[in-house]
């Protein structure tokens, strides 16, 4: 398996990518993704709740511009988790801070992972991965598209 300088716990090869799934990720490559998280919860995470964390993200601010969201099953159980990437511009973030724009301060350990982006290539194509297969939910949002 290859991986990307930068990126070590994101592979750039996939056994199971499709066709689908590596067109998709050539798409999200497009843009200047800032940040990469994960988020699990005690209980399986549902659209909605996925429609939600979007949303407040892109109330938080301005500078949120973009989300791609994939809504993954996991490996051997009936849970799930959710990969977002988003582009932010300038704006940092902290964990702190990503937990507030997300509106989990109740639960903050749903944040299970947080990192700025190395290689907007890697995450693109590791968020794509399961396309047509294990992905449950995919949703792409943009700042240009609420307002």
């Amino acid at each position: 398996m290859k991986f990307v300088m930068g990126d070590p716990h994101i592979p750039l090869v996939y056994p199971n990518e499709t066709k689908y799934s590596l067109k998709y990720g050539q798409w999200l490559k497009e843009f200047e993704w800032t940040y990469i998280m994960t988020l699990r919860k005690h209980i399986p995470l549902t659209e909605v709740a996925c429609q939600k964390l979007a949303m407040s993200l892109l109330d938080y601010s301005d500078e949120v511009q973009t989300i791609w969201m994939a809504l993954e099953q996991d490996r051997g159980d009936k849970m799930n988790h959710l990969h977002l990437i988003i582009e932010s511009g300038t704006l940092r973030f902290k964990r702190k801070e990503m937990i507030e724009a997300l509106g989990i301060k109740r639960h903050p350990k749903t944040l299970s992972y947080l990192s700025q982006v190395a290689s907007s290539n890697s995450v693109a194509m590791y968020c794509a991965k399961h396309m047509g297969d294990r992905l449950i939910y995919h949703d792409f949002y943009s700042q240009k598209n609420i307002k």
